[in-house]
């Protein structure tokens, strides 16, 4: 494991929304025309270091743990796709960003459309990442499989072994990307063990349970893009 990288500095931030401590990232100028960055399922917000960094200052940036994950709150109440969109419209409206440049990867892309096709006028545009709606029958078990094998972890000694499974897990991922993935994804526990800092409850999002979400982000979908297109109507 090399050295930690350096980071563009940012500010961390938190805010309570609907009964939970969320906490986010922000980077650049409150001027600049703003962007907000959803992760996807068991990361937390510093997925998007890199790409942020790449940005040079252009945007003000929010990346935001999701309810459950990062240093964020857990939720007792589960992970359902219209209570986490809540928690954007909260972040949205208490910082004063909207309308927002929408960034969603993978579960985050779940969260993203729900937020548009509830509320299209706080979202100027859309950008999603390597998910829809739905998973394809094998998306759905390959995802089940990641989840399993990297939720159900007894824990890591130090950040060395804890950057070697990721390694061995990940061989195609970039060295700043693991890196950061130890600094942040992990806590250390009262037994002295890293160990994941996202809610375990989090994997049941990939189960049965968010079935009925399915329909209702098809039909978010296709009511955002007819407002997008200048259409009206439910």
């Amino acid at each position: 494991m090399r050295s930690p990288v350096a980071l563009k500095e940012f500010e961390d931030g938190w805010l309570e929304l609907d009964g939970l401590k969320i906490h986010y990232t922000e980077w650049g100028s409150p001027t600049a025309e703003p962007v907000v960055m959803l992760h996807g399922l068991n990361v937390q917000c510093h997925t998007w270091d890199p790409i942020i960094r790449s940005l040079d200052g252009e945007y003000h940036v929010i990346a935001m743990d999701l309810r459950g994950h990062g240093d964020s709150d857990w939720a007792r109440s589960g992970y359902r796709v219209r209570s986490m969109a809540r928690d954007v419209h909260g972040l949205i409206d208490a910082l004063g960003l909207g309308p927002v440049n929408l960034v969603g990867h993978s579960a985050g892309v779940r969260v993203a459309i729900a937020v548009a096709g509830e509320r299209p006028e706080t979202v100027k545009r859309l950008a999603l990442s390597d998910a829809g709606p739905a998973n394809s029958p094998a998306g759905a078990v390959a995802m089940r499989d990641f989840i399993q094998a990297t939720t159900n972890l007894r824990g890591f000694r130090n950040e060395q072994e804890a950057w070697k499974f990721y390694k061995g897990y990940h061989p195609e991922w970039r060295e700043d990307f693991l890196d950061l993935h130890v600094r942040y994804q992990l806590r250390r526990n009262w037994a002295g063990k890293l160990v994941l800092k996202a809610d375990p409850d989090v994997q049941w999002i990939t189960g049965s349970v968010s079935l009925p979400d399915v329909e209702y982000l098809w039909r978010m979908s296709e009511l955002d893009e007819r407002r997008r297109r200048g259409g009206s109507g439910p």
